[in-house]
């Protein structure tokens, strides 16, 4: 609470606590996420796009500067959002670098895996995913290559 302000914002919700809240996503992330901090109330500005490589993957070095960038700047980056297949190309972040920027910087770091998750299944494609249990919390849907219907 004393980090986020989550008193204040009992009152005059998240825009009346002392601090100005940002989460980071690649470019190429599923539009759901930005709905997402807009639900919350955050503001779908706070969301920040970060650059990919010529993988398609999250770029590590670009999503370092942002966020001490946006510190500098006294922003309080909270959320990281990894790819774990993203919809478009299938793209898997690197997701143990990027763990391993959540756990330094003290952020929530949540994995999209709605559409590549449970290739965590595949020997094959397992070592990608490393990294997809030290995530803060996931998104998994049992519909998509497990062919559950809704």
């Amino acid at each position: 609470d004393a980090g986020f302000g989550l008193a204040a914002s009992r009152e005059g919700g998240l825009a009346g606590g002392p601090t100005r809240l940002v989460g980071y996503a690649a470019q190429g992330t599923h539009s759901c996420i930005k709905r997402a901090l807009d639900v919350l109330g955050v503001g779908a500005d706070a969301l920040r796009i970060v650059p990919v490589t010529d993988a398609f993957t999250m770029d590590v070095p670009a999503l370092h500067a942002m966020v001490a960038e946006d510190r500098r700047r006294g922003l309080t980056p909270w959320l990281l959002v990894a790819t774990a297949g993203s919809v478009n190309v299938g793209a898997i972040d690197d997701l143990d670098a990027l763990a391993d920027v959540a756990e330094a910087q003290g952020l929530w770091m949540h994995v999209d895996g709605a559409f590549g998750a449970a290739a965590v299944l595949s020997d094959e494609v397992r070592p990608r995913l490393r990294g997809m249990g030290r995530a803060s919390s996931l998104a998994f849907d049992f519909h998509k290559w497990l062919h559950v219907n809704y």
